[in-house]
């Protein structure tokens, strides 16, 4: 069957950002692993079981107050996730790097969803709203794996996304 690491990340260099939050370490680098998937299910016009993962940030300062007195509150995050590789007839389906290659699946591909498991579209912002100003905050998502075409075959499957963040 089928088996997925889908890669949402950004790059594990170090840096310091103008921001409210920093990026937890561990979500510096996320690895989704979506297991094994029969064929049969994809191909039956089916996805596999999502999987979830998370960017926490971590440090927030979402309230700030300027030399007048004002005080202004952060109470979101738009998250704007990009992929090199995307399914040319649906662009937010990430395709598969592995399926020209040895052992790879065809016509599988890796889609990311919202937390309320709406289909993110890669490009596009997504907005996540903060429901406190704790210093801690978890941005959760999903991540699936599908066939376009109902012809999956079996093999490895591998996609990568990566993501940027922008307050407001």
């Amino acid at each position: 069957p089928p088996t997925a690491s889908a890669r949402p990340d950004r790059p594990a260099s170090c840096q310091s950002a103008s921001a409210p939050c920093s990026v937890a370490p561990e979500s510096s680098q996320i690895d989704v692993n979506l297991g094994q998937v029969a064929d049969t299910v994809l191909n039956g016009g089916q996805y596999s079981q999502s999987a979830d993962f998370t960017i926490q940030l971590r440090d927030c300062v979402l309230t700030s107050t300027d030399t007048e007195g004002k005080t202004t509150t952060i109470n979101k995050v738009n998250v704007t996730f990009t992929s090199a590789n995307v399914d040319v007839s649906d662009t937010s389906l990430m395709s598969n790097t592995k399926e020209n290659n040895y052992g790879g699946a065809t016509n599988v591909g890796v889609r990311i969803l919202d937390a309320g498991y709406n289909t993110v579209t890669l490009g596009t912002a997504v907005p996540v709203m903060f429901t406190d100003t704790n210093p801690t905050q978890d941005l959760n998502f999903h991540a699936r794996m599908e066939s376009p075409t109902k012809k999956a075959t079996e093999g490895d499957v591998y996609a990568q996304a990566n993501y940027v963040l922008a307050y407001q």
